[in-house]
């Protein structure tokens, strides 16, 4: 990226400046601990000014450099200085040489650093050159003009700035960082005259690492813009001519995503057009172009609109995304809070920009996190951030469909000056225990146990052989047969004929019964110091009468079996002990099982960087999994990536075998001796549905982070108009007549009988119309009898709470569309006839016609506005070959386009045929016997052509199928029983249209 567009995105707003004074004022506290930084490389500067590096030499400097690099916040990971070290022991000449290149020549720096790196992977491919080594020994010769370099600071600069840069190269990276922070020293240097690159990175290091910096800095920003925006709903002239003062691209980019526009969106591409032609427009002329649209339509359109509503989202449009970007800091802030790290967060839910009020725009901006296991934030006790011009508040809310809805704990700050993030902490930490006794919803979160093996362990190899785990004291029978431990106790009392109190052990037997959980974790113990093995519980609580040692027990599968010393503390002398609340046992104890060889974060980022080892569709199926939260099925991938499940297990174990090669670790071992290679890059469990679900390892998921950016690093895979041609059997013309359908009536249905790809083309149309396939714009859905409008829109569903107000599909999918209105969203509803439409879309059956997009009604369950905006388009699929069309056709008529899919037993058909490996003498065979069916078809007087046989059923062929047994295969199961079917009353016209064929 240009000097010129990085300092576009870095100077264009206030936030440099915010974040600088919050930094200054942070470097007073005693938080602070980076001046070490200055020390270590004035020592170096001075070292290695007027130093020769020669053959001689080398070995010496370097050996320095890697002394020097602390132990604590080090500049780089130890593995490059390292490998720096054995690469100038085994060839100093050239290390030397590639030292010298590097600090003196004239070529640009990301030349010189991919030389240096293409020498050294020719000496050792397996060697560790990041960024941060070369922007160690840059600042080791001269700290005032070069920075180091940390590749976490870099991509959360480009987060904060609104940076989109590809996945660059080494010396790439470390040349537009330079760049970066030169911007920044020139920007700043005329206020603070002492400040050198040095500075600037720490600055940079500490506003993007430091909670304090980053959420004061954040509720800052956020502060200043709710002022703004409360000034213009006074005062709509200025935020008028604050749209118009707007930098020339941007005007651009909204009146191309503002063209050929209805209603509202009408006035402003209209208003956008007349800024772009004359620089200017008034408040009295924008007030004739809303009368001049409002003419054109019979309701009123302007009737929940106002000048600020109207003119806010071309205001927000180049706001929206660094909004975003400071709410999800300070929302990942309150996750990252200690004493919050037991508990199961819903992952960047929930973020309100100004815009959170359908659009329409304000001055508030809200945030809250929730616990997982609740239906959505509105259900649950949340940590709540709310910004407006008046102030900002904080601490403990209810949502509106919680039971104690109304109550709050929350601290008020009047001014952005009185907000700290020392307050801001303290108060989220104080409400944890009201939090925690109000949020009932726990069956989701991890729990760790440890259980005895018996005295001395007598019972381990038992657990071990058999997968199981087991407890129980023989007499009590089958521990689900007791209401609560006391009962338990009591029948302990019974069979020892005492009155002794064995609290410990019914407590054992019971939770072993009733609240040990599948997915839960267990630790096998032997006494109160070692534990034997860790194992993840796979089956619910077992009772087998005559099984031994134990009647009672659960199935388990292992994750390691190894044994260790606990050093920190000990277990409960207890035989079961839910060992949750003790964090500080837990990390020491899961830390004893931790792969000796786990790569770490800074060896994955390289790798990501390594084009040999991580191939652009790798990089496509892991950034979608981190985008999903970093874990999925593989069922639930491919549908996200358009592709089939079973695509993914090649590529993982090729890829996993390039990082074995890369990094020299030794492959996972499975028990029965084999590799597990997407080990490498998982860990995996099955869940209660028995869906094997992929988890992205913490180290890679914390790299791909670090250099994920959502529009670029992983790019959409193109799709156009010519794509959608060569696929579907349909002509240009025909494409056309179908687009342009579409984008003017805003529903279409394709209709056709069996066979003829309409869920096929739906999907690919869309994407040709969006340019790409971007499956976050594209939803299906089958509607079926049974199909609801508590399913689709909205309705009060059963929850642990007892009912609560629950959005359907297409309401989510509907304000996914209104907050990004500068995109197309396309909504497919399979089988669209199967359902009954009046109750499935209830009153958003009006608001889905062309003119009535854009308009508000109020829902009639949850009372609040709601619309179907005009960028969400509706593609139905319909079978005509449904008996149940004719009840259902006028209703669908006023709201839909109706277009006709034919079979295409055309050229394209043929060559797709001949491509998968079917002969010309096939092909002739079924054209033949498919004419004489659909010709039977078309003339049958209760049948007709909607009825005939589609091309879809004769496709491709599977590869190293016999044709013949493909072909005899669709014949028997598949037309045979549809003409079955269509001549229910008339068996002697089907066996007439299959005999011979």
């Amino acid at each position: 990226m240009y000097y010129e567009e990085l300092q576009k995105h870095l100077l264009k707003d206030t936030y440099i400046d915010i974040s600088f004074r919050r930094y200054l004022a942070f470097k007073e506290n005693e938080l602070y601990e980076e001046s070490y930084k200055i020390e270590i490389l004035s020592r170096l500067n001075s070292f290695l000014k007027g130093q020769e590096i020669n053959e001689l030499t080398v070995l010496d400097i370097v050996k320095k450099i890697q002394k020097e690099n602390p132990s604590v916040g080090s500049f780089v990971h130890w593995s490059n200085t390292e490998d720096l070290v054995k690469y100038a022991e085994a060839c100093p000449g050239e290390v030397a040489e590639l030292l010298n290149q590097l600090f003196q020549s004239s070529l640009p720096i990301e030349e010189r650093i991919e030389l240096f790196r293409k020498k050294g992977k020719a000496y050792n491919p397996s060697i560790s050159l990041g960024a941060p080594l070369f922007g160690y020994l840059f600042a080791a010769v001269d700290y005032k003009r070069y920075p180091i370099y940390k590749q976490e600071v870099f991509t959360d600069l480009k987060k904060t700035y609104g940076i989109e840069l590809k996945l660059g190269t080494v010396g790439e990276n470390y040349e537009t960082y330079l760049k970066l922070c030169e911007i920044a020293l020139q920007h700043l240097k005329p206020y603070f005259s002492y400040l050198t690159i040095l500075d600037i990175q720490d600055f940079f290091f500490c506003s993007t690492q430091y909670k304090q910096i980053i959420v004061e800095s954040a509720s800052e920003y956020l502060y200043g813009l709710a002022k703004e925006l409360s000034k213009f709903m006074k005062q709509p002239a200025l935020l008028l001519d604050a749209v118009t003062k707007l930098d020339h691209d941007t005007l651009l980019l909204l009146q191309k995503q503002y063209q050929n526009q209805e209603k509202v969106n009408l006035i402003r591409s209209i208003l956008l057009d007349k800024i772009i032609e004359t620089g200017s427009v008034s408040l009295e002329e924008m007030e004739k172009i809303k009368e001049q649209v409002k003419e054109r339509y019979e309701t009123n359109i302007l009737k929940s609109w106002n000048n600020f509503t109207i003119l806010f989202q071309l205001y927000y449009a180049n706001k929206k995304q660094k909004v975003r970007e400071e709410q999800r800091k300070i929302h990942e802030a309150i996750l990252q809070i200690d004493e919050f790290k037991s508990m199961g967060f819903v992952d960047g839910k929930v973020l309100n920009g100004f815009d959170w009020n359908q659009s329409f725009g304000g001055s508030e901006c809200w945030l809250a996190a929730y616990e997982k296991g609740y239906a959505s934030h509105r259900n649950a006790p949340q940590f709540f951030v709310s910004i407006n011009e008046k102030r900002i508040q904080y601490g403990l809310l209810y949502g509106d469909q919680h039971s104690k809805r109304g109550q709050s704990d929350l601290t008020i700050e009047s001014s952005i000056e009185s907000f700290t993030y020392e307050n801001f902490h303290k108060k989220m930490v104080e409400i944890l225990e009201t939090f925690k006794e109000d949020n009932s919803i726990t069956p989701n979160n991890l729990r760790y146990w440890t259980i005895g093996a018996g005295e001395n362990a007598k019972y381990w190899e038992d657990f071990l052989s058999s997968n199981t785990i087991s407890i129980g004291w023989k007499g009590l029978g089958n521990l689900k047969n007791y209401k609560n431990s006391n009962e338990i106790m009591n029948k302990f009392n019974e069979l020892h004929n005492d009155e002794i109190r064995r609290s410990n052990d019914a407590n054992a037997c019971y939770e072993f019964a009733n609240k040990m959980g599948v997915g839960d974790f267990v630790f096998i113990k032997k006494g109160t110091k070692q534990v034997l093995a860790m194992a993840e519980i796979t089956s619910d609580y077992q009772y087998e009468v005559s099984r031994e040692p134990h009647a009672n027990f659960r199935e388990v599968k292992w994750i390691a079996v190894d044994e260790h010393l606990v050093q920190n503390g000990k277990f409960p002398t207890k035989t079961l002990t839910n060992i949750t609340p003790y964090p500080d046992l837990v990390q020491e104890v899961l830390g004893f099982y931790k792969k000796d060889q786990e790569i770490s974060v800074e060896t994955w980022i390289e790798l990501l960087q390594n084009d040999t080892v991580f191939k652009e569709k790798d990089l496509v199926y892991l950034h979608k999994m981190y985008k999903l939260g970093g874990e999925a099925t593989a069922t639930e991938l491919a549908a996200a990536l358009g592709k089939h499940s079973s695509s993914f297990n090649t590529p993982i174990v090729q890829l996993a075998k390039r990082v074995h090669e890369a990094t020299g670790i030794d492959p996972i071992k499975r028990e029965d001796g084999t590799n597990c290679y997407w080990c490498v890059l998982f860990e995996g469990q099955y869940e209660n549905n028995q869906h094997f679900i992929w988890r992205l390892k913490s180290n890679l998921k914390a790299a791909i982070s670090a250099t994920h950016i959502d529009l670029n690093v992983v790019k959409l895979e193109s799709y156009t108009k010519e794509d959608f041609l060569k696929e579907v059997f349909i002509d240009e013309k025909q494409y056309d007549t179908i687009t342009n359908l579409l984008n003017y009536k805003k529903n279409i249905i394709l209709q056709g009988p069996p066979g003829v790809g309409k869920t096929f083309v739906s999907k690919r149309l869309a994407h040709s119309l969006m340019g790409s396939k971007d499956e976050n714009r594209v939803e299906m859905v089958q509607f079926h009898q049974n199909y609801a409008y508590e399913d689709f829109v909205m309705g009060f569903r059963p929850d642990e709470n007892g009912f609560s107000l629950q959005f359907g599909i297409f309401y989510d999918f509907c304000q996914r569309a209104l907050e990004n209105p500068e995109k197309k969203y396309y909504f497919i509803i399979d089988e669209i006839n199967r359902g009954n439409l009046s109750k499935v879309f209830g009153e958003l059956f009006m608001l889905i016609e062309r003119d009535k997009r854009d308009e508000f009604i109020t829902m009639g369950y949850s009372k609040d506005n709601f619309t179907v905006p005009s960028n969400v388009y509706l593609i139905g699929t319909m079978n005509t070959a449904d008996r149940s069309l004719a009840q259902l056709e006028v209703a669908l008529r006023r709201r839909f386009a109706f277009v006709t899919l034919v079979p295409a037993f055309n050229e394209k058909w043929k060559y797709t045929l001949q491509e998968s490996g079917v002969s010309n003498e096939m092909i002739s065979r079924i054209l033949f016997v498919v004419d004489k069916i659909n010709k039977e078809i078309v003339a049958d007087f209760q049948l007709g052509s909607g009825y005939a046989i589609g091309h879809s059923f004769f496709n491709t062929k599977p590869e190293n199928m016999d044709e013949n047994v493909w072909y005899e295969a669709i014949m028997n199961f598949e037309i045979n029983p549809l003409l079955e079917e269509y001549f229910f009353d008339r068996p002697e016209i089907v066996k007439s249209l299959l005999e011979g064929v």
